[in-house]
């Protein structure tokens, strides 16, 4: 008897279950047909509508029970990043206003249920270098990576790694980071990157790079060389607007490496050119293309 009531209230919350998925899944196909409007809609004002009836119901769904563990996968358009432990999961999108105007959004749901919608106020922050700012003053980015970050007495922080499309003249990318308040409430930025700046050390809540348009800059971690890896810019003269002085990479690399409590800046990564292409052993080993 006792095993059919166990099997019974089994029965239900998988029923259960299975009906919170199926309505996630419909809600789901409605978020993802404004999803596609608001990226590619013609006319901006179409894809601002859209953006407005999907982030409304995005944080509708996300605030319902059990939507913390539906993937909504179908959001092909927006980034979803989760770190190892599960804590939390942050979504973040551009919507493209014009070619020289792009807006952030973002949001963060927590394992326990909480949703903190990130407000962007990037254009109005100052000491953008060392201020700590909370979701409703966020400096908005569409994150494409994140690490987390162990720091001494037992707390855990994430560095998360964003590019905002600035203007039709220059990009930004970005490297945050993103801690929780005793409170749980999530917060931006904290002094771990360490700098020399004229013989002294210096430490920075976050790592900002800001370069031409038409150039290119990486701004990542490299589990290989166990560094945050970044191109190293230089000053220019931009070619998209000759009055505007900008940044654009000379080929070499910088970088930060964890010290258990900073990342230290190397200014200047050496980078090993090879006489020819490192292989264990030879391709064709003495046959030509046919194997012969």
């Amino acid at each position: 008897m006792q095993m059919r009531l166990i099997f019974f209230f089994i029965l239900i919350i998988t029923i259960q279950n299975l009906e919170g998925q199926n309505l996630f899944s419909q809600q789901e196909e409605a978020l993802a047909f404004d999803c596609d409007v608001m990226m590619h809609a013609y006319e901006s004002r179409f894809r601002l509508q859209a953006h407005t009836n999907f982030k409304e119901k995005f944080l509708q769904v996300l605030h319902e029970n059990g939507s913390y563990s539906y993937p909504f996968d179908s959001l092909k358009w927006i980034s979803k990043l989760t770190p190892e432990d599960g804590a939390f999961r942050i979504f973040t999108w551009e919507i493209s206003v014009s070619d020289s105007e792009h807006l952030q959004f973002g949001v963060i749901q927590t394992k326990d249920g909480r949703v903190f919608e990130l407000k962007d106020h990037f254009r109005d922050a100052e000491d953008l270098l060392t201020e700590e700012f909370s979701p409703e003053f966020w400096l908005g980015a569409t994150y494409y990576n994140l690490i987390t970050v162990e720091l001494p007495m037992n707390k855990r922080a994430y560095v998360l790694f964003g590019k905002n499309q600035w203007n039709n003249i220059e990009h930004i990318k970005i490297a945050d980071v993103l801690f929780f308040s005793s409170e749980g409430k999530p917060f931006f930025g904290k002094p771990i990157f360490e700098n020399e700046v004229n013989g002294e050390k210096k430490y920075f809540n976050r790592i900002l790079l800001k370069y031409t348009a038409d150039g290119f800059c990486s701004l990542n971690y490299n589990a290989g060389m166990e560094m945050i890896v970044f191109d190293h810019l230089i000053p220019i003269q931009s070619r998209l607007n000759p009055k505007v002085n900008s940044y654009a990479s000379d080929g070499s690399y910088s970088g930060y490496t964890w010290n258990g409590k900073y990342w230290v800046l190397e200014s200047k990564l050496k980078v090993e050119v090879l006489e020819s292409a490192p292989r264990p052993k030879p391709v064709l080993n003495g046959k030509n293309v046919f194997g012969n």
